[in-house]
């Protein structure tokens, strides 16, 4: 089978890992050029245009949080009033990637070593995904920062990558921005 070849561009490291998770769980043979990771929220508002024209060659997956706009075809006007190349991919994780780390309360409780009840059931509606991804073994969530390298060793683990056990489908039917995310890949 010939591989697909696909640029990202995200915000951070995390948001490369669980993007490149997605791709490597579609069982499709996607190759990843290069991944654009230089600044942030405020480096994909800006370059966002020169990926919409990069997208006529090769397609681009950009990934980006929503923070605190109002929702996500607004800011995809306001980032891009230009025409969308069809094979821009422009992804919005409401509020943050991180919420779609803790949508799959199963994996992320047993790799946190925290009860999965103790993760909430809608983390779309967390003004602040990331606070809560900072946890220590065996107590509730705690509210830290800094977390970021040992969250990316998380999307990488099987239990997170793979969509075998659970399955990425299963746990993200509530998430909207990941379920068209995952379907458009798998």
């Amino acid at each position: 089978m010939e591989s697909i070849p696909i640029n990202l561009a995200v915000e951070d490291p995390l948001s490369e890992a669980v993007l490149r998770a997605i791709l490597r769980q579609s069982n499709r043979p996607y190759a990843v050029g290069t991944c654009y990771c230089q600044g942030g929220y405020g480096y994909l508002k800006k370059t966002i245009r020169r990926f919409n024209n990069a997208a006529k060659g090769t397609p681009f997956l950009v990934l980006t949080d929503l923070d605190k706009a109002d929702c996500p075809p607004g800011l995809i006007q306001a980032w891009l009033p230009d025409p969308k190349h069809p094979n821009l991919l422009f992804r919005i994780a409401v509020r943050e990637v991180e919420a779609w780390i803790l949508a799959h309360r199963e994996a992320f409780a047993l790799f946190a070593g925290v009860q999965q009840e103790l993760i909430p059931q809608d983390v779309d509606a967390l003004d602040d995904p990331k606070r809560s991804l900072a946890v220590s073994p065996g107590s509730a969530i705690r509210t830290t920062r800094g977390t970021q390298d040992r969250n990316c060793e998380q999307v990488e683990k099987p239990a997170i990558a793979r969509g075998d056990r659970p399955s990425t489908s299963q746990h993200c039917q509530n998430r909207s921005g990941l379920q068209r995310t995952v379907n458009y890949f798998c």
